[in-house]
């Protein structure tokens, strides 16, 4: 017989982003209609199907999306394997689709990692059959916390930071999602301004790479989706129903009204500029944007008052210490003298730049990028 989700089925996801952001994800949740709670590292909630779907479509800021089963005690392996054998898997796993299995172990006495996953994969084995390939399994992500297992099913399969319009990739380059958390503060502070919805405005970001931050601007006040042309995990549970998400998507999707906006992107490596050119043309986005070859300072003379700056400096090893010095003291220079270009929203991982500046930054969020921390800061 098919299982099948009803309307009224109650899931408890937790939806995962970048450490440091959880404020952020939480309230782009509740404007989705998904209200939860934060914990470190998300968010989890309490919702039904459709709702799991807008998070997958809609959710700019998350890294992925789990669906977390009932949740129980085990002291020992028997008790594991009894707990996880009364799991609801064959309403989330296929047949012959046994998972790759994730296990942390904390203050617990079931307390190495691959033994509980070796008992985990010999349940769920006699529970769906042997494996298919690799690339074809699901995962599982087990967590045993204070004697306490927590079973989660992902949703989301690839990451979702993985739009699919990033063909091409600069040196360092910054995940969409965190280009994202820039461009959504960015519009916070445009919101305080109360302009109106149909008021144009650019973005500049001086440093661009392969141009993710401005196409994240123009996705967004364009009004695209960011998982609307990628599939999900989910589409691969036997209780899904393709043909109900097939008229979601064209009818009960949520559409955001576009509002105008163009993003200029500058960068010194010609290499970078046509990686961002062919991204924002595979993005469908390209006639608003425009990507010029320069240093930063000979491209702001391009760049119109009242555009906002949104950027991703280099930091860490991509200069040694006295070039990124050099680099932050002419950029400072430049804010100070073009008080015309603001907000600005930066993700700055050179922490003596903030010691010394006198712009009067503030601190947004505190994150980690590849191991380095990092800062995102704005200046009304």
């Amino acid at each position: 017989m098919k299982l099948v989700v009803s309307a009224s089925t109650s899931l408890k996801l937790f939806t995962t982003v970048t450490p440091g952001l959880e404020r952020w994800l939480e309230q782009e949740l509740r404007a989705l209609g998904v209200c939860g709670r934060v914990l470190r590292g998300g968010v989890e909630a309490r919702c039904g199907i459709e709702q799991l779907w807008t998070v997958g479509v809609c959710s700019r800021l998350a890294e992925s999306v789990r669906v977390r089963l009932k949740p129980f005690r085990a002291t020992s392996f028997a008790e594991l394997e009894r707990g996880l054998a009364r799991l609801p898997w064959h309403a989330y796993l296929r047949v012959h689709a046994a998972p790759r299995i994730s296990v942390t172990c904390h203050k617990s006495r079931l307390y190495h990692s691959d033994a509980v996953a070796e008992r985990s994969r010999r349940v769920l084995e006699e529970r769906l059959g042997s494996a298919e390939p690799e690339h074809c399994r699901p995962r599982v992500f087990v967590r045993v916390d204070r004697d306490v297992v927590q079973a989660s099913i992902d949703a989301s399969g690839d990451r979702l930071h993985r739009r699919g319009y990033r063909r091409h990739i600069g040196e360092a380059p910054l995940r969409e999602t965190l280009a994202a958390a820039l461009v959504c503060l960015a519009d916070e502070a445009l919101r305080a301004r109360s302009l109106p919805p149909d008021h144009p405005v650019g973005l500049w970001d001086p440093f661009c790479g392969s141009g993710t931050i401005p196409i994240e601007w123009v996705a967004l006040r364009q009004g695209e989706l960011p998982g609307a042309h990628r599939g999900f995990a989910f589409e691969r549970w036997p209780i899904h129903d393709a043909g109900i998400y097939a008229e979601w998507l064209a009818s009960e999707l949520p559409k955001p009204r576009p509002s105008p906006a163009f993003a200029y992107g500058s960068d010194a490596s010609m290499k970078a500029l046509r990686a961002a050119e062919h991204n924002a043309h595979t993005a469908g986005l390209s006639q608003h944007c425009r990507f010029m070859r320069a240093d930063f300072e000979q491209a702001a003379r391009q760049v119109p008052s009242g555009t906002l700056v949104v950027t991703n400096p280099p930091y860490g090893v991509r200069l040694a210490r006295a070039g990124l010095k050099e680099l932050y003291a002419r950029f400072d220079q430049l804010l100070t003298a073009r008080t015309d270009l603001r907000p600005v929203v930066m993700a700055c991982g050179f922490a003596p730049y903030l010691e010394y500046s006198r712009l009067g930054w503030v601190v947004a969020a505190e994150i980690k990028v590849g191991g380095l921390p990092v800062r995102l800061v704005r200046l009304a």
